[in-house]
């Protein structure tokens, strides 16, 4: 049961940075080696201990969902056959991971703590990854090798290793609740770290200006507060709430700026002031909570509303805020950079304005080229509207008809030359 327990933990860190991967990349192995692991584990504990993974009726509609893809193998009427089975791996190995989590973490409050602390970690490695896209980009080039994709962040909205900015703050909401709930069941001595996550986990859900998901998790902490009620344990969730929150605004107004001048280096080192000063809060909080219960909840109250419209606020704002693209630099190569924009409505008119400034030490004219591609529902090219241009201060215009089968665009931004670009703001 340990090896189990060791290779889920393993599975969990490690499809934490892949999962966003493509179906057509190095998902394929993951996914069988995670069906293998599954298969094993299930005869194990039949043979072994002479037991069966009990599945409720919610655990069998998830599974019924997951081999979904079955039908159209069965009926023959599938587009692809093998991205449908590619699917169907991918669909079954998750199921494989949530029966195993479900089994482990029921069985023992160990275990489960052990779960729950691996995902939180998992949570905070997608964050690291979040962070870095958006500035130093130190984590492109080995992840580019493992085969994803969404390794640069055009977008001023996070997305880690996901590729979509919504996917990675319901994982952020999710190990938020998780930390809370560490934090009362835990020993004072670490409550400290699980607040040091929260508020990275915090900080970068905001940075995915996911307004729906920040609403719900707003939702699901007033419910799991009200649910589980207790002065001192309101007490505690409010300050942390407060605490962290407040950090988390401070956080994205530095962030914008320090974005804005391209000073890196200064936002990493405030990263990682902050989370040791939510460790240090924290733990203060804690060796006074006796003080603090004796305040009125509704101090709590209004301070936790007033710090959630705050958030809401600098996400409704932060959205409007643009910041200069840095493509191409000094020394990089003339790989293209991706940039994808869904929910494009079909055979209506677009105009796509791009503000640039550009130089180059190319002698030819044409060094630079923005391409948009019209993309079908499978992802299949339709068209391409293309901008060449060498030196340009100002903005340009690229304008179009989407076509009937047109439901999104990629835009890329490439350089003939393989060096010596200066820098190219788009």
């Amino acid at each position: 049961m340990k090896i189990v327990k060791g290779m889920l933990i393993i599975t969990i860190l490690i499809t934490a940075i892949l999962i966003g991967t493509p179906i057509q990349y190095n998902c394929v192995p993951i996914n069988i080696a995670i069906i293998l692991m599954g298969i094993v584990f299930f005869l194990y504990v039949y043979i072994r201990k002479k037991e069966k993974v009990v599945m409720n009726k919610f655990d069998m509609a998830v599974l019924v969902l997951c081999i979904s893809p079955l039908i159209p193998i069965i009926c023959r009427t599938y587009i692809n056959l093998e991205d449908t089975i590619i699917y169907l791996l991918k669909y079954i190995s998750c199921f494989i991971i949530y029966v195993l989590s479900k089994y482990l973490v029921e069985k023992d409050k160990k275990r489960r703590t052990v779960v729950i602390n691996t995902f939180i970690i998992a949570s905070v490695i997608l964050c690291i990854i979040g962070i870095d896209n958006m500035t130093t980009k130190i984590l492109t080039k080995p992840l580019e090798e493992l085969g994803l994709p969404f390794v640069f962040n055009l977008e001023n909205r996070m997305f880690s290793s996901l590729g979509y900015a919504n996917s990675f703050a319901i994982i952020l909401a999710t190990s938020i609740m998780l930390s809370l709930y560490c934090m009362e069941n835990t020993m004072s001595k670490y409550k400290g770290i699980y607040a040091g996550a929260i508020f990275l986990n915090l900080s970068c859900l905001i940075l995915t200006y996911s307004r729906a998901t920040l609403l719900f998790l707003m939702l699901a902490l007033v419910l799991y507060t009200f649910i589980n009620y207790d002065k001192n344990k309101f007490v505690i969730i409010g300050y942390t709430i407060i605490t962290n929150g407040a950090f988390s605004i401070f956080y994205m107004m530095k962030w914008n700026q320090l974005i804005g001048k391209e000073d890196y280096i200064s936002l990493w080192i405030m990263t990682l002031i902050l989370i040791v000063v939510a460790i240090v809060c924290q733990t203060i909080g804690e060796k006074i909570q006796d003080k603090m219960v004796k305040i009125p909840i509704k101090i709590y109250i209004s301070i936790v509303t007033i710090i959630g419209v705050l958030i809401i606020i600098f996400i409704i704002i932060g959205m409007k805020l643009a910041v200069p693209l840095s493509i191409f630099q000094e020394g990089e190569t003339n790989k293209p950079i991706k940039y994808k924009i869904a929910n494009i409505k079909p055979d209506t008119e677009y105009s796509f304005l791009f503000d640039i400034q550009a130089k180059s030490n190319w002698k030819k004219n044409n060094n630079y080229e923005i391409i948009i591609d019209e993309e079908d529902k499978y992802y299949n090219l339709i068209t391409s509207h293309k901008m060449t241009f060498n030196e340009i201060e100002g903005t340009q215009e690229i304008a179009f008809k989407s076509t009937k089968e047109t439901k999104e665009v990629a835009i890329y931004f490439q350089s003939q030359s393989k060096n010596a670009q200066k820098r190219s703001n788009s």
